[in-house]
């Protein structure tokens, strides 16, 4: 990730901050080599903390998104046995 990936605005509205995270966080995850996600959600938190995003707020959504990433990855298992 580089840190030009992310320009906003402090009006911009929460709906869109949140699917802004999610989007970031999709990529993140798309990444093959799990080796590298630690220091990409880190690299995240950076950019977005210096693009005026409150830090409960990045937590709370980046927790959401990879709960659906850890329940999706469960349940697909169980449906392919």
């Amino acid at each position: 990730m580089t840190s030009d990936i992310l320009i906003t605005t402090i009006t911009t509205s929460s709906s869109t901050q949140k699917r802004i995270i999610f989007g970031i966080v999709d990529k993140i995850m798309s990444i093959v080599y799990s080796r590298f996600y630690l220091k990409n959600i880190k690299e995240m938190i950076d950019i977005l903390l210096k693009n005026c995003y409150p830090l409960n707020f990045i937590f709370k959504i980046i927790n959401k998104r990879l709960q659906f990433y850890i329940y999706h990855k469960k349940t697909t298992k169980v449906e392919m046995t």
